[in-house]
């Protein structure tokens, strides 16, 4: 078995969408193709919450389960899958092929794009979560990250430090 299987991100046994992951490949493999394939085959789109008027659905093939919190201002692309309990806050851009699953937490004005993140993980607000991008379980974003695609194990709490350099700004001037 694979230390990057999908048992390492997910409670397998509980999963509404198992069928994603083949146990002796490695988590990523779900995506791109295979991911594409799974949205194709679902049938069950359905918005089972009251959105309000400020949420932002585009394409036809969308589903939100119940118990859902999507934010005004969020946008999401279909084809996308959203369990129960999600929240998805204001601002934050959830792109085509994605399953969010039970209790996942988008922050405010983050995007998610070709990341697989496993059970229980948060992203704080303004977070970039690349293509690649591998969360392990109970991981949690810092706000303002940029996450490179790439394995961050479970339990990973991803902080940001900043330096700042003080320019004065007569240097920047033409002469």
């Amino acid at each position: 078995m694979s230390e990057l299987s999908a048992n390492q991100f997910f409670d397998l046994e509980g999963l509404a969408h198992r069928d994603l992951f083949a146990a002796d490949e490695p988590v990523w493999s779900a995506l791109g193709d295979r991911l594409c394939a799974y949205l194709e085959s679902w049938s069950r789109w359905a918005i089972e919450v009251e959105l309000h008027p400020g949420v932002h659905l585009l394409g036809d093939c969308i589903a939100i389960g119940p118990g859902c919190r999507i934010e005004p201002g969020a946008v999401i692309v279909g084809p996308a899958i959203l369990e129960g309990g999600v929240t998805v806050r204001t601002g934050a851009y959830v792109r085509e092929h994605v399953v969010l699953c039970a209790g996942s937490l988008v922050g405010a004005h983050s995007e998610v794009k070709g990341a697989v993140l496993g059970d229980g993980c948060k992203t704080g607000c303004n977070t970039v979560l690349n293509p690649g991008v591998l969360l392990g379980p109970g991981s949690v974003t810092y706000p303002n990250a940029t996450l490179r695609g790439g394995f961050y194990p479970a339990g990973t709490l991803v902080k940001v430090r900043q330096s700042q350099q003080l320019v004065e700004m007569s240097r920047l001037r033409p002469r």
